[in-house]
């Protein structure tokens, strides 16, 4: 979703992460990054599971509510998963 607001774009992710599996599974952390057209990181938003276990087959929501964009040479988001230290060994996005 995109909002105008104050001479810059405002953009709130909605998603819902699904445990595929046949077992109750930890929620992940969501990492959305903002990069630039050289794949550069501009800003991030986290949403943190902590420590909350989704049940097999179910579904929870995900927003990131106003992720305001102040930058000019904001180019795409990209939406990662995992634990905290997965994300932290994480290459930047390309």
């Amino acid at each position: 979703t995109k909002i105008a607001s104050d001479d810059h774009q405002v953009y709130e992710i909605n998603g819902k992460i699904y445990n595929t599996t046949a077992k109750p599974m930890p929620i992940p952390t969501v990492r959305v990054t903002l990069v630039d057209k050289d794949g550069e990181s501009l800003d991030y938003w986290y949403s943190s599971g902590n420590g909350k276990i989704l049940d097999a087959g179910k579904t929870i929501p995900f927003t990131t509510g106003n992720f305001p964009i102040r930058f000019s040479t904001a180019s795409r988001f990209v939406i990662e998963l995992g634990n905290p230290l997965e994300l932290a060994l994480r290459r930047k996005p390309k």
